[in-house]
C-alpha cells in the first residue's frame, strides 16, 4: 500500500469507530496493538509531539468493514 497517497482518518474519528478514547488509540498504536497506521515518535520526527497517521484502508481492514466518511 502506498501510504503517501492513502486517505487518512482523524484520530478522533478512529477512536469513535473503535469505541475507545483518543488516548487509548494512541497508546495501542505505540505498542503495536492497533495496526491501523503509523506512529511517529517525537524523537524520530524531531517535533514537539508524537504523530499518529491513521490510514482508512488499514482501519477498515482492522474493523472488517468499509467506512463511510
Amino acid at each position: 500500500m502506498n501510504e503517501a497517497k492513502c486517505e487518512r482518518v482523524p484520530i478522533k474519528v478512529a477512536a469513535e469507530v473503535l469505541g475507545v478514547s483518543v488516548l487509548c488509540v494512541q497508546e495501542r498504536m505505540r505498542r503495536g496493538i492497533y495496526p491501523i497506521g503509523q506512529f511517529i515518535s517525537k524523537k524520530q520526527s524531531g517535533k514537539r509531539y508524537d504523530r499518529f497517521e491513521i490510514y482508512k484502508p488499514k482501519l477498515e481492514a482492522f474493523i472488517g468493514k468499509e467506512l463511510k466518511l
